[in-house]
């Protein structure tokens, strides 16, 4: 990264490059990074590229911005993708906006629809994301549709496994 290019050769500290790292990052490489965290495991890097972006330009600036994020260190290289930092909202200060819940509500609406809304993994996933983004209305709300839909489905045993995080 051209950051450590800059830096003094002194002592190497992970933790200040990063933070310098993080605070040179523009808004929409925030928010591009928040996002793809949240939803990595869940969708492909070009799924997640397709929700952010409104025309085929916002698609090529997607492209340079994750190249960007792993240029500088935010998400592995391979073809896995997977974001360096799992839970980066811990390091990284971003206020959400009301656009942005309309967003992750896509998603999640999106996501259930193509499992059915019946894949454990994934559902008990959007139920963290809602935890994570401190939205515990809508973790509510989404865990009791969530239990009615595997009630209406056959698996109690399953449903209660989500009671328990209403308590």
């Amino acid at each position: 990264s051209w950051i450590l290019k800059d830096k003094d050769k002194g002592l190497f500290n992970g933790i200040d490059i990063t933070d310098n790292i993080l605070k040179e990052l523009g808004h929409s490489s925030k928010h591009y990074l928040i996002i793809y965290s949240l939803f990595y495991n869940l969708c492909s890097k070009e799924a997640l590229s397709d929700y952010l972006s409104v025309d085929g330009s916002d698609k090529l600036r997607n492209e340079k911005i994750i190249r960007d994020l792993v240029l500088n260190g935010f998400i592995y290289p391979d073809e896995n993708g997977e974001p360096v930092f799992k839970d980066i909202s811990r390091i990284l200060a971003y206020k959400f906006t009301q656009e942005d819940e309309l967003l992750i509500d896509r998603i999640v609406e999106d996501l259930r629809s193509k499992t059915n809304g019946t894949q454990l993994f994934v559902l008990e996933k959007i139920a963290d994301i809602y935890r994570k983004l401190e939205l515990f209305t809508k973790e509510a709300f989404y865990i009791l549709d969530v239990i009615d839909l595997l009630i209406k489905t056959g698996k109690p045993e399953i449903a209660s496994l989500f009671f328990e995080r209403l308590s």
